[in-house]
């Protein structure tokens, strides 16, 4: 039997390696991965974060509907501001099915059809000696990765950060839902003929009889309501945070760390318009 020269052994190498690549991914990677603990783990902290946005969504909204109800027009700004707020919360919760989607789904893109068909064109422009098909092939992987473990990646990071500030969120929750009740209950007991003044005291005095955290201390109504509706601004930057900006900058510091490694060019070079000719005079 004829050995195989080191250029041929280094042809066969090219040829068979992307074959194998995706017969792997196809049939091991591919059923094996999506099921993991792993993938598991992540979605169940997707919806952990889904659930408290749709808490801190909610009880927003409550305060904002028993502020409507107290006497005067003082309040009136601040519920407006809390109602807006439902726009921060519906784009947080966007980032989160998006997050739930692509991580439930990556498996398939990845190993059923990314890295197949970056293992073709590798393949193809190796065998027609296209340099261009090869680099293609090369960013088609490393997307491939970046798809990959982009969500479970963000994920962990956004759970030590939620670590640190989950008892602030959860904190606002509480005490929203409660001054919320409680606002209502005493606004129903005054009456109409009550004066304002007097209602506006007694919603305060409940709320500091009930052990709220927010109203110890506070002196006026008025400080009580922006102390609450600063507790939902830090709630909603640290879900925008966490859930947004964060995935985004791990996509980042991959991409940069695999063209550091790897050389790899990310940019995307648009080829001039070959209908448009030159103008001559």
């Amino acid at each position: 039997m004829k050995k195989l020269t080191y250029e041929q052994a280094i042809v066969a190498l090219h040829i068979l390696a992307p074959v194998m690549v995706t017969l792997i991914s196809i049939f091991i990677l591919f059923p094996y991965v999506p099921r993991q603990e792993t993938t598991e783990a992540v979605i169940a902290s997707v919806d952990q974060d889904k659930d408290t946005v749709l808490r801190l969504a909610g009880s927003s909204t409550a305060v904002s509907v028993a502020l409507t109800a107290l006497p005067g027009d003082f309040a009136t700004p601040i519920a407006e501001q809390l109602a807006q707020m439902g726009d921060g919360f519906l784009v947080v919760l966007c980032a989160l099915y998006l997050e739930k989607f692509l991580v439930t789904i990556a498996g398939t893109i990845v190993f059923k059809w990314l890295v197949p068909l970056g293992c073709v064109i590798y393949l193809v422009g190796y065998l027609l000696k296209k340099k261009a098909l090869q680099e293609i092939a090369y960013k088609l992987g490393v997307f491939a990765l970046a798809l990959m473990f982009l969500v479970p990646v963000s994920t962990s990071i956004s759970a030590m950060i939620r670590e640190k500030y989950g008892d602030t969120i959860e904190q606002t929750i509480q005490s929203a839902e409660k001054s919320a009740g409680l606002m209502q209950e005493s606004m129903a007991d005054d009456g109409t003929d009550e004066e304002v003044g007097n209602g506006l005291g007694k919603v305060l005095q409940n709320l500091q009889n009930a052990g709220d955290t927010i109203a110890k201390g506070s002196s006026e109504m008025m400080r009580y309501l922006e102390n609450l509706m600063n507790r939902f601004i830090e709630a909603i930057a640290i879900m925008v945070v966490t859930s947004c900006i964060i995935p985004i900058l791990v996509l980042l510091v991959f991409l940069w760390i695999v063209k550091m490694i790897f050389q790899v060019d990310f940019d995307i070079h648009i080829p001039r318009n070959p209908l448009k000719r030159p103008f001559r005079r």
